[in-house]
């Protein structure tokens, strides 16, 4: 199972696992893009938002159903913190535009500018979204005494840079 899979880095991985020879369940926010790529891959396809843990609780549920065996969870899901945040988006390309030109550009405005709500969301999505599926992955896992949980990061996590540096 790999959250965050209906698109970029989890449908790629999703492909990965599926040409060795794996039945994936994709995870996405969103059922149709998430049926989608599962369809692709002739896998399944489960919704939910990571950062609530009832809709975990029921995801992991249902993975239940579609399989006897949980082997892998991928922890994928993740969020800029800036979706739908057009101003931000545009700001961003602006400073990216700036210093690939080598002019001075404001830096700061990545973390002066992230609300309270945009950050608590991104918190809740990357740390409790993993925590909530590791949780119920384990207790899928744990019969078997078998498994594995692949916690990805974000290389934002690991230097400084304009843009959603929250």
């Amino acid at each position: 199972m790999i959250t965050g899979a209906a698109r970029g880095l989890g449908a790629q991985i999703a492909r990965r696992f599926s040409a060795a020879g794996a039945h994936v369940i994709i995870n996405d926010m969103n059922l149709a893009p998430a049926k989608a790529t599962a369809a692709e891959l002739g896998g399944d396809a489960v919704a939910c938002d990571v950062s609530d843990p009832e809709s975990v609780a029921a995801m992991f549920a249902e993975v239940g159903r579609l399989t006897d065996q949980l082997d892998i969870l991928v922890n994928n899901a993740g969020i800029s913190g800036i979706e739908g945040d057009n101003d931000a988006r545009e700001r961003i390309r602006q400073t990216a535009e700036a210093l690939a030109r080598g002019e001075p550009s404001d830096l700061d405005s990545g973390i002066t500018e992230v609300t309270t709500e945009q950050w608590r969301r991104m918190i809740a999505v990357h740390l409790d979204g993993t925590f909530f599926c590791s949780r119920e992955a384990v207790r899928l896992m744990k019969p078997r005494a078998s498994g594995n949980i692949i916690n990805m990061g974000s290389i934002m996590g690991t230097f400084g840079r304009q843009g959603p540096s929250a």
